[in-house]
């Protein structure tokens, strides 16, 4: 059984660069100009997408309406969006076109690798007007958001991506299904000249894939079954209570202090986690509300039929009171109360984790969760931070200040 005692308790972020030359007779002094290169970044012509001549010391350049990116040396290419690295070419290919297969280093023909199919669902997801028949621009709201230097693409972190845009951004962003961002990328590949064949290269389905089952992230079909234990059956249930409740108290609170923040993670996060677990529940036929034996088989109508604020395990009900009473008091105490939710979200699925060893599924779950509460946890220190509480979810006590090391995010502003 889960404790939240400490819980309880709480409730009672260029320098320019210049090319001189000396002062010379231009006869003497005169720099040999060396040629351009220029290539193209394609899933659809992506525009916009920033990237770096690392090998030229030339950076922050940001591809053309055309997806066009232009380099005098190619042996050192990197794209990102903001400052989240895609990837780097090492050389510019023969045709001159650089796809999400060439930043993820696998062979084109492999759409459905895992990273490639990240890449690709990313990157049309987050199309300025979701129309990919002009190609993809990318908006630079999204790309400011990104703002963590260093930080690499993974497929695993897909959904705490989009997470993070629909966070900061008032238009939902939807992302787009893995069968969607492969067949346009196909598409693309097809248009480009590119032949691929209809095989359907399987790339690197290691677990890291994304996509796929109602906006759930994880392509469960990918991963087996496992024999569950007692204690991974009662984690799955645990879980699912504990993602509506963060669903439900968000959106309790909003009720009471509109701050964008609650609704955004409510409804374009929290929703879509407690369906991933729930898509686990009907993997293995489970029915939570038994939770003696769980024989009975998953009932969707009987999950249906909890209402806002409603739990099938009591320590949830009771916890989900106590914050409920304490987030109404000010609009202060509710942002906190969204730190306290997600620190124990985060405590939780730590023990979580290490309870399903051995079920790959629920890892894969459980740690796409956790990374989802770290973005959250930040989304909520940086609204305390801008009403003045100059110490953000640290104000609470140690156990809830928290380092980008400890949780990182990709706007842990």
């Amino acid at each position: 059984m889960k404790k939240h005692i400490t819980l309880y308790a709480a409730l009672v972020a260029t320098a320019a660069l210049t090319l001189a030359g000396c002062g010379s007779s231009s006869s003497d002094s005169a720099t040999m100009a060396t040629a351009s290169t220029t290539g193209y970044l394609i899933d659809s012509r992506v525009s916009n997408v920033d990237y770096d001549c690392l090998a030229d010391s030339d950076n922050n350049k940001v591809t053309g309406p055309d997806g066009a990116f232009t380099c005098q040396k190619m042996n050192q290419v990197r794209f990102r969006i903001g400052e989240l690295v895609l990837g780097e070419i090492d050389t510019l290919p023969v045709d001159k076109k650089v796809f999400p297969q060439d930043l993820a280093k696998v062979d084109r023909d492999q759409i459905q690798d895992a990273k490639v199919t990240a890449m690709a669902q990313f990157l049309q997801s987050i199309d300025e007007d979701k129309n990919l028949d002009n190609g993809i621009q990318i908006p630079d709201d999204i790309k400011n958001i990104f703002s963590s230097e260093g930080e690499h693409f993974e497929a695993s972190l897909l959904e705490s991506y989009i997470d993070i845009v629909d966070i900061a951004i008032p238009d939902p962003t939807s992302l787009v299904s893995q069968e969607q961002a492969r067949q346009h990328l196909r598409n693309s590949l097809q248009n480009e000249g590119v032949d691929v064949g209809q095989g359907n290269g399987s790339g690197n389905q290691n677990g890291n894939a994304q996509g796929g089952g109602e906006g759930s992230g994880i392509d469960l079909p990918l991963y087996p079954m496992s024999d569950l234990t007692d204690a991974q059956k009662y984690t799955l249930a645990y879980m699912w209570n504990e993602e509506k409740l963060a669903k439900d108290i968000y959106l309790a609170l909003y009720e009471n202090y509109p701050v964008q923040t609650f609704y955004n993670i409510a409804t374009k996060a929290e929703t879509k986690h407690q369906a991933m677990i729930e898509e686990l529940i009907k993997k293995y036929d489970l029915n939570i509300t038994n939770l003696v034996d769980y024989k009975e088989s998953y009932s969707e109508a009987e999950l249906r039929a909890f209402a806002p604020g409603e739990f099938g395990i009591q320590e949830i009900k009771d916890l989900y009171d106590a914050l409920y009473t304490k987030g109404s008091q000010s609009q202060e105490a509710a942002l906190k109360v969204g730190c306290m939710v997600e620190v124990t979200d985060v405590n939780d699925l730590d023990e979580d984790i290490a309870i399903a060893q051995g079920a790959a599924d629920l890892v894969a779950v459980f740690e796409n969760l956790r990374a989802g509460s770290y973005n959250h946890y930040w989304a909520f220190d940086k609204a305390l931070k801008n009403m003045g509480v100059a110490e953000g979810c640290a104000s609470l006590g140690e156990e809830y200040a928290k380092t980008p090391e400890e949780y990182p995010a990709s706007n842990n502003q």
